[in-house]
């Protein structure tokens, strides 16, 4: 855009590297009309125009990510904005919360590896809202024919858990812009170490679990690096009077979060240890979870259609974030509920529960849309790529009661090394 400024910030994906530093993306952005170029010290530049002043920094993210917080007047700020860490369920914690804040009234942006959305609009990664762009060829196909390949359009996707900084501060600019009053920023570790959430400013930040992550760790070298890079998102917090956290008081880094949590004020939530909210006793299906759950306003029973052991956790979580922004525990219950299914999160596709009794209206359709599976045979849909989610996958279906589970899996064709290790 004309007088805008160009920060050289590196896109790093799965197969390639794109260097912003390089001739033509600058020429790109001058043709555009900026005015002026961040640049990182040290790196050898294109000769540019006399009038083009070249701005140097240690870290042009981290820059790009102030600059953009203090353009968009930080937006962060001025919402109720729910930060999610940690190794593995940060997707379903999200969407979750999500439930709990609209069942309060709450018009919620999202900001996650499954969507951007405000409310039940798709949202592009700089804040637009987003349309289709062509057909999707496999719009109202029930299955893919045998040995064809389905051109992969028209389909909305998200590129990265979390945007950088420079692109998170406007997109929630655009949600707050359209009148959102709350937001659900989903934080992968790597983000968090790179500086895109320094700016964030979350009036509270959630920290699920520290896992073993074999493409985490690679890139931090050790748990111990890992672990403080994902709990920085918490470090971060600064005031006392508005901001708070959530913990798992019952996994192997409580005590590191409970230290990074410094002088602000948080809840903990567990199964087997004495948490704030605690889940007194649970009930679990290949159906549905039931959930009683202890919190320092009251109890609530919570009948959920998420599935397993760890979705108690995520349920859990949800729930002290609703109590920390004194939600009553009639819509936390309600809003947690509402989340019937987080896309391939241990997701049931042929759950049966929700379909009309026999003989109500709608019974015979309701059946026709349903695979053709027996009632008792639950088909399961998760998005594990690790050796370590994989299993936790199994032994909840195991624990859930399934006597005997088949198993398909494979990867995306980027990382293949995760085929290997979960075999």
């Amino acid at each position: 855009m004309p007088g805008d400024i160009y920060c050289c910030i590196n896109q790093i994906s799965a197969i390639d590297v794109v260097d912003a530093h390089d001739a033509y993306y600058l020429q790109q952005a001058l043709l555009n009309g900026a005015v002026a170029v961040i640049a990182e010290v040290d790196m050898e530049m294109p000769e540019l125009p006399d009038h083009i002043p070249v701005i140097y920094a240690d870290d042009v993210e981290e820059l790009a990510s102030r600059l953009a917080a203090v353009f968009y007047d930080k937006p962060g700020a001025g919402m109720n904005l729910v930060a999610v860490s940690g190794t593995s369920g940060k997707t379903t914690v999200s969407w979750l919360i999500r439930g709990v804040l609209e069942q309060a009234g709450q018009l919620t942006g999202m900001v996650g590896s499954i969507e951007h959305a405000l409310a039940e609009h798709l949202v592009t990664p700089e804040g637009d809202l987003w349309e289709p762009d062509d057909i999707d060829p496999a719009e109202g196909r029930e299955c893919s024919s045998p040995f064809a390949l389905v051109p992969y359009k028209g389909r909305y996707s998200v590129e990265e858990t979390t945007p950088n900084g420079l692109r998170l501060q406007r997109s929630l600019a655009s949600m707050r812009d359209r009148g959102a009053t709350a937001a659900v920023v989903e934080c992968d570790a790597s983000s968090i170490a790179g500086g895109s959430t320094d700016w964030l400013e979350p009036s509270i930040a959630v920290f699920t679990n520290c896992g073993d992550d074999p493409g985490d760790l690679e890139v931090f070298g050790d748990k111990q690096e890992y672990m403080d890079g994902m709990l920085e998102l918490i470090r971060s917090l600064k005031d006392a009077d508005r901001q708070r956290a959530v913990i798992n008081a019952d996994d192997e880094s409580y005590k590191a979060a409970e230290a990074a949590c410094g002088s602000i004020p948080f809840l903990t939530y567990g199964i087997n240890t004495d948490a704030d909210v605690r889940a007194e006793s649970v009930e679990l299906t290949l159906w549905q979870t039931t959930i009683i759950v202890k919190t320092p306003v009251g109890r609530l029973e919570i009948i959920s259609n998420l599935v397993g052991r760890h979705n108690v956790y995520n349920i859990l979580a949800a729930v002290a974030v609703g109590v920390l922004l004194n939600v009553p525990l009639a819509d936390i219950g309600a809003g947690v509920e509402s989340v019937q299914v987080v896309p391939g999160r241990c997701e049931v596709v042929n759950n049966v529960l929700d379909l009309p009794l026999d003989g109500e209206e709608g019974e015979e359709e309701a059946q026709q849309q349903q695979p053709k599976l027996p009632h008792d045979f639950p088909v399961v849909v998760d998005a594990a790529d690790t050796p370590q989610r994989l299993a936790t996958v199994l032994e909840t279906l195991r624990e859930a009661g399934a006597e005997r589970v088949f198993t398909v899996f494979g990867c995306d064709g980027q990382v293949r090394w995760c085929s290997g290790l979960c075999a």
